[in-house]
């Protein structure tokens, strides 16, 4: 399986699986995965420290079952929005909730100088459109961009439940700011991004959607929160392309078999380490690990049926030991 290779470490997909067969099959039946692992380099060439590169790659089979998804969906109604943009944003909101499934809830708000909610966990099915459709027409443009209060209504609306994906789905035009109007900036950010830190540790994915004008909204920013979140941004730059986007929201989330997995490396013999993470497909985040240098885990989000899963560990191994020739791990 390539694991085997250097001697001394070992790959866990799961917080329950203990080897690569384990991977396939979780005993007594259930979650189906197919679990590759590669080397960037097959032998040590030299002796002395190096460092290797274990790409992990999770793929979980088509024929697992999704989970019911509860999605909280946020949109920015600030005075920016006001006209067709706002508009657009209602459209694009009734032609997601049209795509939800019988099983599915949806949570909807508007923020601005406070949070506006207008659907709270709402039936799915097509016709969750018309209700949809209905409720957002109240919506009106004005007031600042509060981000911190449509984060905060996102994770008190997303209760735990068993066998759900949560998900929670940012819409804005601009700059979060403080009640004053002022936008944050640096610093005055971090909060936010703990926010989604602690939306992801109690099993909330976050999305966000940037719409407009890209020199209107902060996309490192928002770019930052989603890795917080382990969700994905969207830049959508015109209507087609933000309904395009929060259909791709759902129709990821509706795939969700595994909400929030776990990826689990663990040195076997002196002189291995672990050292850092990332995952580069879906979509590229940098993992921060929880552990030491010896056992090291990392939360890699949602996975998705029959959708590659793709993570690379950096390894740092030590000299050879007595009688070990080049060549081998």
């Amino acid at each position: 399986m390539g694991v085997r290779a250097l001697r001394g470490c070992r790959t866990i997909s799961r917080p329950d699986v203990t080897d690569c067969n384990d991977a396939r099959r979780k005993p007594g039946g259930g979650l189906m995965l197919d679990l590759e692992l590669a080397w960037d380099r097959p032998a040590r060439v030299r002796d002395g420290e190096q460092r290797h590169v274990l790409r992990v790659r999770i793929l979980p089979a088509a024929s697992n079952k999704s989970l019911t998804m509860h999605m909280a969906l946020v949109l920015d109604t600030s005075g920016s929005m006001d006209g067709p943009k706002l508009q657009h944003a209602k459209e694009a909101c009734v032609a997601a909730a049209a795509l939800t499934r019988p099983q599915d809830r949806l949570w909807l708000a508007g923020f601005s100088s406070d949070v506006r909610p207008i659907l709270s966990g709402e039936t799915g099915g097509p016709e969750l459109a018309d209700r949809t459709r209905a409720a957002i027409a109240a919506l009106r443009a004005n007031g600042v961009t509060r981000t911190d209060l449509a984060l905060a209504w996102i994770q008190s609306s997303l209760t735990p439940e068993p066998n759900t994906f949560r998900v929670g789905v940012l819409v804005t035009d601009g700059h979060p700011t403080d009640p004053t109007g002022e936008s944050l900036k640096e610093e005055r950010l971090n909060p936010l991004l703990q926010q989604a830190t602690d939306a992801r540790e109690k099993g909330i994915t976050l999305c966000a959607l940037g719409m407009g004008d890209a020199a209107h909204f902060n996309t490192a920013f928002l770019v930052d929160l989603t890795n917080h979140g382990r969700g994905k941004f969207i830049y959508a730059k015109d209507r087609a392309e933000l309904q395009d986007g929060l259909r791709s929201c759902l129709e990821t989330g509706v795939r969700v078999v595994v909400p929030q997995a776990k990826l689990t490396a663990r040195a076997l013999r002196a002189g291995v380490e672990i050292d850092r993470a990332c995952r580069f497909r879906p979509t590229f985040v940098a993992l921060d690990g929880a552990g030491d240098s010896s056992t090291m885990e990392w939360n890699i989000g949602a996975l998705t049926a029959d959708e590659p899963n793709d993570m690379l560990i950096e390894i740092k191994t030590g000299g050879l030991g007595f009688g070990e020739p080049l060549g081998q791990y």
